[in-house]
Parts: structure tokens; sequence; C-alpha cells
């Protein structure tokens, strides 16, 4: 639960930015999802508990991860609107913004 406190706050951060970095944001999302994983395999070798020990783990990491989800569509939602205004495919700018973010740069 710690580390999900952790990974919350990195979200906050991103949401407080002036721009959300798309690669960041995959990042986080890699990220809820080894924790989830991770508490499959400890409740799969009976390391938790019950259903409930379980389910109190996958309730808040499920919502962070549904977030992030959020967040990257609006990212895409802004890409779609800048490649029409642009006359430049979508999945051009989607790729030059992880390219982008991956060397650095940001989001657009």
């Amino acid at each position: 639960m710690l580390e999900l406190a952790g990974l919350e706050r990195r979200l906050a951060g991103m949401e407080l930015s002036a721009t959300l970095d798309l690669e960041a944001l995959a990042e986080l999302q890699r990220d809820l999802l080894r924790l989830k994983t991770d508490a499959l395999d400890r409740f799969a070798a009976g390391e938790l508990g019950g259903q409930s020990a379980l389910s109190d783990l996958l309730l808040p990491l499920n919502a962070a991860r549904d977030h992030v989800a959020g967040l990257m569509l609006h990212v895409r939602d802004n890409l779609e609107e800048r490649a029409e205004s642009e006359g430049k495919s979508v999945e051009a700018l989607w790729d030059a913004a992880i390219d982008k973010a991956g060397t650095g740069g940001g989001s657009p």
C-alpha cells in the first residue's frame, strides 16, 4: 500500500504539471500493473489472507490504473486535435510524443 501511495503522489505531480508526459504516464501504468501482478502472486501463494484482503488491495490499484488510462486518453484526444489541425496522422504524433518523452523532452 505504501508503494501505491508513492505512485499516487507521482500521478498527482503529473496532473499538476503544465503538460502530461506520455512516457511518464506509460511508466506509471506499467508500475501499477506490476503492483497488481505482485498482489495476485502473493494472494495465490497464500500470503495475503482471504478474498477481502485481496479486494482491499486491488480496489485502489484498479482505480489508479483507470485514472492513468483516462489521462492517457486525454493526451490521445489532444494529439488527435493537433493532428487534425496540422494535417498529420495521430500515429505519427503519438510516436513522436513517445520518442520525445523517451529522450527527456516532455510531451506535446
